[in-house]
């Protein structure tokens, strides 16, 4: 059973996303790029209920690729929660899909599935709850001085995580990602647990070419069933920002 929207088309993002190049014999060739990517990334489930995850694999323009064998594996604590196996092969429209069959747990919990093909991964996001989910906006300000535009802006959102705990120099992996084409644009995320903590993380260049980050944190509670709430992360030059220590 799903509950919540498709991922957004920039979800298919760079959230999630990653590409594999294709060896040639030809060293002076361009090589093929293949994408791996989650056809619904960030889900929301029942406990005891059963769930497809499907994974696309195909070519930069989308190009399916049949016959690839696609792994995939659980990280963090699923409670019980089990896939029906570990790896799949893409079908004509170049699918690779595996069941999921949420735990009977008690309570909220969250975990990630994780879809790869050699270099290039995928990664769904899964919220087991028996009592909906909640969706958050992500906007942004900037607090900093450089002039122009700020350009490569992604927001990561972190689950049981605080700002305190993210060193805004190098940001961890496994987190919910999306890219946004400009500080007057939002991010938004989707199948959020009510009583969990996230950690709203944003970073890009400032129009001096200098990174530019912020963070903010939804405490638990905060977040409503069955309603979008909104939060603004403040981005900083991060020479103003000392690694392990900022609460914007």
């Amino acid at each position: 059973m799903r509950h919540g929207l498709p991922a957004l088309a920039g979800l298919v993002f760079a959230l999630a996303c990653s590409a594999a190049p294709e060896a040639t014999p030809d060293a002076g060739a361009v090589p093929a790029v293949f994408m791996l990517e989650a056809l619904e990334a960030e889900m929301g489930v029942l406990p005891r209920s059963e769930t497809e995850l499907r994974a696309h694999y195909g070519r930069e323009d989308g190009t399916p690729v049949a016959g690839v064998e696609v792994r995939f594996a659980i990280f963090g604590d699923p409670r019980g929660s089990t896939l029906s196996r570990d790896r799949a092969t893409t079908d004509e429209e170049g699918v690779a899909s595996v069941t999921l069959s949420a735990g009977a747990g008690d309570g909220e919990y969250e975990f990630r599935v994780r879809a790869s093909v050699d270099t290039a991964v995928a990664d769904f996001f899964v919220a087991v709850s028996a009592t909906g989910f909640a969706d958050a906006t992500v906007r942004m300000a900037y607090a900093g001085d450089q002039g122009g535009a700020i350009t490569g802006l992604r927001v990561r959102l972190y689950a049981a995580t605080a700002c305190a705990e993210i060193d805004p120099r190098a940001p961890p992996e496994g987190a919910r990602s999306q890219a946004v084409a400009s500080i007057d644009d939002e991010a938004r995320f989707t199948n959020l647990l009510s009583q969990q903590r996230y950690a709203a993380f944003a970073g890009g260049a400032g129009g001096e070419g200098s990174p530019v980050v912020g963070c903010a944190t939804l405490a638990p509670g905060q977040l409503r069933t069955g309603l979008a709430s909104e939060l603004v992360v403040t981005l900083d030059d991060l020479a103003a920002t000392p690694a392990r220590d900022f609460t914007v």
